[in-house]
């Protein structure tokens, strides 16, 4: 009777150790798709869609650089579970081209980056920027 309790608690333990490790892990990158539309007609706003391909994260981090690589803005997003997650990003300089990297993240950790999405509004999206006057002193 002694064994079979032991036998028990032993596979207890490792069925709560298999568990445990299983949902402790860093979660997948997002999915290979970053969507950039442009949002309104200032054409200085954006909305990028990304996949959530995992289940395992608390969210997202999306990173928006400009084109020295300075970055513009993170936007933190909260998790979907395996749907589209959708971020605003306004204040953009219309003939600026950023670069837009998403991350999952979770309890432990951050996933690897997705795929890096560069986008400019006059080029992308055939936006009109407005111009500066024509000053001759």
């Amino acid at each position: 009777m002694f064994k079979s309790k032991k036998g028990l608690f032993l596979s207890l333990f490792a069925s709560i150790c298999i568990v445990s490790s299983i949902e402790a892990a860093v979660p997948n990158a997002p999915g290979s798709y970053i969507g950039v539309t442009k949002l309104d007609d200032s054409n200085t706003s954006v909305r990028i869609s990304a996949l959530d391909n995992s289940n395992n994260e608390k969210g997202f981090y999306l990173s928006v650089y400009d084109s020295s690589s300075n970055l513009f803005d993170t936007i933190k997003i909260d998790a979907s579970n395996k749907a589209y997650v959708y971020s605003n990003i306004t204040g953009l300089t219309c003939d600026e081209t950023y670069q837009a990297i998403l991350v999952a993240y979770n309890d432990d950790g951050n996933s690897s980056q997705s795929d890096l999405r560069a986008f400019n509004l006059k080029s992308s999206f055939g936006a009109k920027c407005p111009t500066e006057p024509n000053v001759s002193l």
